[in-house]
């Protein structure tokens, strides 16, 4: 059978096409046993071969297996002989995975949504679930891993870490009120405001773009991009005012690698497909994690749980405490969700390859249900492992009594009112000089926030 398979080694192979494989293997049979090299007894037994099972689930053909291509290369390579590869993949999260976008895809199509990619990796960065898009067999191309895009209101986590390295809290007030950086006006969605200054873990847990602007302008454009390097993100970040609403575009597997490494408290956190421990140094391997500061870790595990609890994100909520981001582009191009449960990190996005409009689609509806539905399977196994983290303010959110709308799950109707869509210029402006009194109020006890 093998030396059928020789003249066409794909279409022969008896692991894909075991009859196309045993049909080429009785004509070399019969030609063997014409030329008396074997008898007519021996060609009978060795008809009966048989392919051994327990290979089925090997990701071959799919956009985990085109990933780790290169991985697995070098394995080989540094090798001789038979070569055993272990991979990360898990078969039951892997197959969750693809029924949750699927499903959500489908579901969201009346509202313009085509396309939907997810990426689930332990805070060590085992790749454990990987889907690029809604097939394969139709198009390679790998959303999860290839595709770069706006990611919207999610990158203010690194906003957010600058202003805490620079001494600010969650309960430091910010002032979310209309700000004009030069020529350039940014707005909240649907133009609400608080017009007060109000504590950041408010600020973030509402996506507050003014909010945002302001903290960046005031620790300084560089300190946000230093931010978001020493999380593990390398994708150009142009230096201009609009990086503060998510304008630079990077891949779902890079943002997702970031919010790794604030669960981990360690950084960078390189995704990796092999189940082999990686050779960290100068020469070839991954660079080794560093522990983040503590007090700055707790302060974003606070502000991305305030996220899920009575912002943005509650259309992610499970039992297990959610701590996670959304993130919506210009016109609602892209959306995002990034969050975390336990050791498992999630990143899922949704959008149309031809870059068009979805239809009010924002990162707390379509994308949190997705992680709602593969992060609620991952947490009900026995091997989840729950982390205890920082818990959010019992107080009640209160920007002018805006109420987030419930998510409803299955069906994707209701909005959860993300404060994200960006009113961006055809250009975006150089870096002007703007008054004191237009930035974040200095880290001081916030006012009283009426009841709502």
């Amino acid at each position: 059978m093998l030396a059928g398979s020789v003249k066409a080694p794909s279409r022969l192979n008896p692991v894909d096409d075991f009859r196309a494989s045993q049909a080429r293997q009785r004509i070399v049979l019969a030609a063997m046993q014409d030329q008396g090299l074997i008898t007519e007894r021996e060609a009978r037994q060795a008809r009966r071969v048989r392919v051994r099972e327990g290979r089925a689930d090997l990701p071959v053909g799919s956009y985990f297996a085109d990933w780790i291509s290169a991985e697995t290369k070098r394995a080989f390579d540094a090798a001789y002989g038979e070569v055993r590869v272990q991979t990360t993949l898990d078969s039951a999260l892997q197959a969750r995975a693809q029924r949750a976008v699927r499903r959500a895809v489908a579901g969201a199509r009346g509202r313009g949504v085509t396309q939907g990619a997810l990426i689930a990796m332990r805070t060590d960065g085992r790749v454990v679930a990987m889907v690029g898009g809604l097939d394969y067999q139709e198009s390679q191309f790998n959303r999860a891993t290839q595709a770069k895009r706006q990611p919207g209101s999610a990158f203010k986590l690194f906003v957010y870490l600058a202003a805490l390295r620079r001494g600010y809290t969650p309960d430091s007030a910010v002032l979310d009120a209309p700000v004009q950086v030069g020529d350039w006006t940014p707005e909240n969605h649907e133009g609400r405001y608080a017009g007060r200054p109000v504590p950041l873990r408010d600020a973030f847990a509402r996506s507050s773009n003014v909010a945002a602007v302001r903290l960046s302008e005031q620790v300084g454009r560089g300190a946000v991009i230093r931010a978001a390097r020493d999380l593990g993100v390398r994708s150009e970040i142009p230096n201009n005012p609009t990086i503060a609403l998510g304008t630079s575009q990077m891949s779902l597997i890079e943002l997702t690698s970031a919010y790794a490494a604030v669960a981990a408290g360690a950084s960078p956190v390189t995704p990796r497909g092999l189940l082999a421990e990686p050779t960290y140094g100068p020469f070839g391997g991954p660079p080794r994690p560093r522990p983040l500061n503590a007090r700055e870790r707790d302060a974003l595990l606070v502000l991305l749980r305030e996220v899920v609890t009575r912002g943005t994100g509650t259309g992610a909520s499970l039992r297990a405490p959610v701590y996670g981001k959304t993130g919506t582009s210009q016109d609602y191009r892209d959306a995002w969700f990034i969050g975390f449960v336990g050791d498992l990190v999630v990143g899922v996005w949704v959008g149309n390859d031809d870059n068009s409009p979805m239809r009010r689609v924002t990162g707390g509806s379509v994308p949190a249900q997705i992680f709602r539905d593969f992060a609620g399977f991952a947490a009900a196994r026995q091997d989840f492992r729950e982390s205890a983290r920082p818990e959010p303010s019992e107080e009640t959110l209160d920007l002018e009594a805006i109420e987030p709308e419930p998510l409803d799950i299955p069906e994707i109707e209701a909005e959860p009112g993300e404060v994200e869509p960006l009113d961006l210029p055809p250009d975006a402006p150089p870096a002007p000089d703007v008054a004191p009194e237009e930035l974040a109020v200095p880290p001081a006890e916030p006012e009283p926030l009426a009841a709502s």
